[in-house]
């Protein structure tokens, strides 16, 4: 298990960029026993890999005499890569040391230094190790039973918990990964039909995106053309993309959207295009169709987690644009509540709050 000293020392050296002083400054720690075990086992095996051999050695004698817990996995690994051979009854004294220190010999087994004259040492690592994985095992089954109470009774909270102390254990378990996309899908989709269950007919949406302008730009008229026959000419995915690009750069966010609506038919088609299009469609305050693209995009791209919450971000834009402000606002609360972390959400919907009738 990773100490978190292990951050500390690392923070540390990253700061000063002197071995000897991140080593002083913690070794006034050991000798005041303010270090645990753990930190211990860190501090350690940061000096016997910085070589700092004399400096360890010295605080593991001066432990020797007062009685305090003794490194001594670190004291024989110290030895070993200093090419200290140690006589039979030396090693007897090691052993026998460790053992009268509770959690003594667990320590001793961290080095590998003593298995080939001391075979007891490997065997009780063993055993260690055997005895690590059946808690591991029994922590893991529990977590198990707590997620499945959890998904039965629909605690999102407990569930999401339980599955980031299982991705603890098992962070590169994909089972554990998938379960964790499923339910983030899982609550995307809790919070919009949270906030659609007070949303009107998409009827009655249609028909106030009627009374929403989208004038063109007179004098953009001529180069909108130019546009259209150069995608006309090179229906090209690529091409296509960066002259809506272009259109939306010079505030002709309409236009973009009806390029992007007129090359529906390329075979290259990509979800980019669409995205753009919902952009451009929502830069135009075409709402209406802002909503259309995100039920096609939400169809395509059903159970990603990212996608859902990205969508309903631009789900709640349209519905605050067509004056469905509780709506738009329900759905923005569901979002920062799941996902605290998502900045924009939490500006709009602070800003939306001041301004909501």
């Amino acid at each position: 298990m990773s100490s978190q000293l292990e951050a500390e020392i690392q923070s540390l050296l990253s700061d000063s960029g002197e071995v000897s002083l991140v080593a002083d400054l913690l070794l006034r720690r050991w000798e005041r026993n303010i270090l645990s075990a753990e930190d211990v086992r860190a501090f350690t095996r940061f000096l016997i890999n910085a070589q700092l051999y004399p400096t360890l050695l010295t605080q593991i004698r001066s432990r020797l005499g007062d009685e305090a817990p003794v490194p001594w996995g670190a004291f024989v690994e110290c030895l070993a890569q200093m090419g200290i051979a140690l006589e039979s009854f030396e090693i007897e004294a090691l052993y026998e040391g460790a053992r009268r220190y509770d959690g003594g010999l667990d320590d001793l087994s961290d080095s590998r230094a003593l298995d080939p004259v001391k075979p007891q040492v490997a065997q009780h690592r063993q055993k260690r190790l055997s005895r690590l994985r059946e808690e591991l095992d029994e922590r893991r089954q529990d977590l198990r039973r707590r997620l499945e109470y959890a998904r039965v009774n629909r605690l999102l909270q407990q569930e999401r918990k339980a599955l980031e102390e299982l991705h603890l254990l098992d962070p590169d378990d994909p089972e554990v990964r998938r379960e964790k996309n499923a339910l983030a899908f899982r609550e995307a989709q809790d919070v919009i039909d949270a906030a659609l269950s007070h949303s009107p007919p998409r009827e009655e949406l249609e028909l106030k995106a009627l009374e929403i302008p989208a004038d063109l730009k007179p004098e953009a008229h001529a180069l909108i053309a130019q546009v259209q026959k150069r995608a006309a000419e090179s229906p090209q995915e690529a091409l296509v993309y960066d002259l809506a690009l272009l259109l939306i750069n010079m505030d002709l966010p309409a236009a973009a959207a009806d390029l992007l609506d007129k090359h529906r038919q390329l075979p290259s088609l990509r979800y980019r295009l669409l995205w753009l299009r919902l952009e451009a469609l929502l830069l135009a305050k075409q709402y209406a169709g802002a909503l259309a693209d995100v039920q096609v995009l939400e169809s395509k791209l059903f159970g990603q987690p990212d996608a859902t919450f990205a969508l309903t971000y631009a789900r709640a834009q349209a519905l605050w644009g067509l004056k469905e402000t509780v709506t738009a606002i329900e759905l923005m609360r569901g979002i920062v509540k799941v996902r605290p972390g998502y900045r924009l959400a939490n500006s709009l919907l602070l800003q939306w709050q001041s301004e909501a009738p």
